[in-house]
């Protein structure tokens, strides 16, 4: 089996997640957990523990403003991705290149490893 990942650097990835994040929140995140509380949600739920849900759900009970909302989301999906990159690289059978998938460089490399991995 090939695997490949992915390892961009961790400033462009953190401005990813950021933008991803924020995108998130205004997309209609905030609306989608009132709406979920308006159907007889609690926000105790095991969802409401993924990233980005239990701070929606913490900015509409009053415990924490928009902003903290939005900022700790984006600190905690940056720790997330750390953990995963931390977790993943521990497995030598990955074969890492660096930089995002959307890179037609990366895209590049990442076809040439599998031609390579085709011809074995």
């Amino acid at each position: 089996m090939l695997q490949i990942g992915l390892a961009p650097e961790r400033d462009q990835l953190a401005q990813v997640l950021k933008h991803r994040t924020r995108e998130m929140f205004q997309r209609g995140l905030i609306d989608e957990v009132r709406g979920l509380f308006a159907q007889g949600y609690t926000g105790d739920e095991k969802p409401f523990e993924s990233l980005g849900y239990k701070q929606a759900a913490a900015h509409l009970r009053g415990r924490i403003t928009l902003a903290q909302a939005i900022e700790s989301t984006e600190i905690e999906t940056r720790q997330y991705a750390k953990r995963q990159l931390t977790w993943f690289r521990r497995d030598p059978r990955i074969q890492w290149l660096e930089g995002f998938g959307n890179d037609p460089v990366v895209a590049d490399r990442g076809a040439l490893v599998l031609r390579s991995f085709l011809e074995r």
